[in-house]
């Protein structure tokens, strides 16, 4: 009897161990959830345009935005001579090389 309270005592233990690590495991992961915080505001454009600067056109491209169904659409008709010409943007998002 006294070694079947030592075998059910060391499973417990066992147990106990693994329960313990599954635990920090999800605090872990909740933790994470903290830093992984989408940067973009508004990012599926269900509240219009908020949190978005208007679209820049720069001269000579052309192009008109329309928002719908949760998204925005950006039709050009003229792309302009430089690959910047045409910006959907939000401030306040920092980008680092590298990362």
């Amino acid at each position: 009897m006294h070694a079947s309270n030592d075998f059910t005592s060391s499973r417990l233990s066992r147990r106990s161990g693994v329960f313990s690590f599954f635990h920090l495991i999800l605090l872990g992961m909740a933790s994470l959830n903290v830093f992984a915080q989408n940067l973009v505001v508004n990012g599926s454009f269900s509240e219009g345009m908020n949190g978005w600067d208007s679209l820049l056109i720069v001269n000579p491209a052309q192009a008109t935005k329309t928002i719908a169904d949760n998204g925005c659409g950006i039709s050009i008709t003229a792309a302009g001579t430089e690959s910047w010409h045409i910006q959907l943007k939000q401030k306040g998002i920092s980008l680092d090389t590298n990362e």
